[in-house]
């Protein structure tokens, strides 16, 4: 699953880097935007635009290889086995479902989704 988070980033960096510099019929207008903007203003504002999806793009590849959700499934349900999860948090709304008599609540989830 985390390699197709990345393969979507990859996509909308490579969009986000080319769209004004590769023409592509109607979706792009290449004589309009040249007569508007000069080539180092182009050069800036494409590198200014791309470089917050960039640096989330190099934070996804470089935090790829770690098991997030199988750490955050064990803090969810986990600590519930330890604790008297049930009776503190009962009638709470929850969507997960249930394991071992017990259920994370939406505010937990919401918490450690954080």
């Amino acid at each position: 699953m985390q390699f197709v988070l990345v393969i979507g980033q990859v996509m909308v960096v490579v969009l986000l880097v080319f769209h004004d510099w590769v023409p592509l019929g109607k979706l792009n207008n290449m004589a309009g935007l040249r007569s508007v903007d000069t080539t180092s203003r182009l050069i800036f504002t494409t590198a200014l635009s791309a470089l917050p999806f960039a640096a989330v793009l190099v934070a996804s590849i470089h935090f790829a290889s770690v098991a997030y959700p199988k750490g955050l499934l064990w803090r969810l349900w986990g600590t519930c086995l330890v604790c008297a999860y049930g009776i503190r948090f009962a009638g709470t709304h929850g969507f997960l479902p249930e394991r071992n008599g017990t259920r994370p609540d939406t505010l937990r989830v919401a918490f450690h989704a954080l």
